[in-house]
Order: structure tokens, then C-alpha cells, then sequence
């Protein structure tokens, strides 16, 4: 298991990951949030751009497949992020789906993306458990709270090819079980939460609440 604890890490680097609705802005805000952190990394998922036929093709594919590409691709950036964290950087990624899946696999809510009754869905959730063992522990989690209308309207500006599947649009209420997730890993883990509520219009602002809860967490505080 990784190095955990509340912000104790013998070193002055913090691991900093983004949790929310997938297109609740997760990747801009991070994208605004790390340049103003002295020094700071940024991880960001892969666009739909660079998505191969594992995710394009999920329904012939499979959604384990394309699940577990996006996993292959995540991963890899939390251990880096650990790395950073030892060498005292402060790393920022925008997805930290990985490490709580656990908690909310089993759930009605994460049907559309990977039913229950998928041959692979017990391997999906053996693998989810050993990350929740085993991935490097993040020190702070910025939860993402959005709107219902807002998610919404942040899925037309995006536009991705997932965004229109029916059971997706239908998973609003994901959003309650991502956070009880944060919070049950946060008791384990010791894991600090700063949520921060989303505007569509306003994202510069946003980020600009975000750093100033930041500040006090960080060992240099981000610009505002």
C-alpha cells in the first residue's frame, strides 16, 4: 500500500485528483488550477481524439475492454504523480475514478458502464478492489459539484460520443455515490475533500474559489 495519511507525507509534494460526473469540467479546472501551483504537473485523461477503437467500438468490444483502456491510461499517470509527490512536487490529475471504483461498481447507477451482467464483471470488481488497496494514495480530492442542468449543459459543449447514450444521460444521480466514495476513502485514508461547485459560465471564477480553499493545503499556495 502507498504512503497515506492527512497532508502528513515526509516530503512537500501533495498529489491533488479531481473527482465528479464525467463532463463536470473535471479536465479544465485542472487544466486552470496547475499552472497557478508553483512548479505543479499536470495529468489529464486522453481527449476523444486520441480514444481507440477499445472505447469507440465499446459495444463490439466490450465494456471491460474500453474500462480497462481508460484504467491502462490513468494509472500509469497516479503512480507518476506519487513519484513527483516523493521528489516534493505537487502533481494534479484530473480523473481519480480508478482508486474509488470500489465503492460504487456494484451500485444500480453504474450500469452504463459495465453492466452487472457482463461475463467480465467480476474480474471488473476483483480489480477494483486491489486499486482501492493498492493505487497511491492522493493527499486531497477536489470533488466537483455540478447541477443537474448544469451537467447537462456542460455535455452539449463537450459533445463526446458516450455523452448521448440514454443510460448515461439518466446517471445524474452518480454523482451522490462518487461522493460518498470520496468521503469513505477519506475516512480509510485519510484523504483531505474540498468540493467546489461548478458554473458553466464562470470557470475561471470557480477556479479562483478553488485555489483559495487550496492555499492552506498546498506548501505553496497557488496564485489567484
Amino acid at each position: 500500500m502507498y504512503t497515506c495519511s492527512m497532508l502528513s507525507h515526509q516530503t512537500n509534494g501533495r498529489v491533488v485528483a479531481f473527482m465528479g460526473l464525467p463532463g463536470s469540467g473535471k479536465s479544465t479546472l485542472a487544466a486552470l488550477l496547475a499552472p497557478r501551483i508553483p512548479g505543479c504537473r499536470l495529468f489529464l485523461e486522453p481527449n476523444e481524439a486520441n480514444w481507440p477503437d477499445a472505447v469507440l467500438d465499446r459495444h463490439n468490444c466490450g465494456y471491460f475492454t474500453a474500462l480497462s483502456w481508460f484504467r491502462a491510461m490513468r494509472v500509469p499517470q497516479l503512480f507518476a504523480a506519487h513519484t513527483l509527490r516523493l521528489s516534493g512536487t505537487t502533481a494534479v490529475l484530473d480523473s481519480y475514478y480508478d482508486a474509488l471504483i470500489a465503492c460504487y461498481i456494484d451500485t444500480p447507477q453504474m450500469r452504463w458502464l459495465l453492466p452487472h451482467d457482463d461475463p467480465y464483471f467480476p474480474a471488473a470488481r476483483l480489480v477494483a478492489s486491489l486499486d482501492w488497496q493498492l493505487l497511491p494514495v492522493a493527499d486531497i480530492i477536489v470533488f466537483v459539484d455540478v447541477t443537474h442542468d448544469q451537467w447537462r449543459a456542460l455535455l452539449r459543449q463537450r459533445s463526446r460520443d458516450m455523452d448521448s447514450e440514454a443510460q448515461f444521460l439518466d446517471s445524474y444521480s452518480t454523482q451522490e455515490v462518487f461522493l460518498a466514495a470520496a468521503h469513505q476513502y477519506s475516512r480509510e485514508r485519510g484523504t483531505v475533500i474540498v468540493s467546489i461547485s461548478q458554473s458553466l459560465f464562470e470557470q475561471e471564477l470557480v477556479c479562483q474559489r478553488l485555489c483559495q480553499q487550496l492555499a492552506p493545503l498546498l506548501p505553496h499556495p497557488p496564485s489567484q
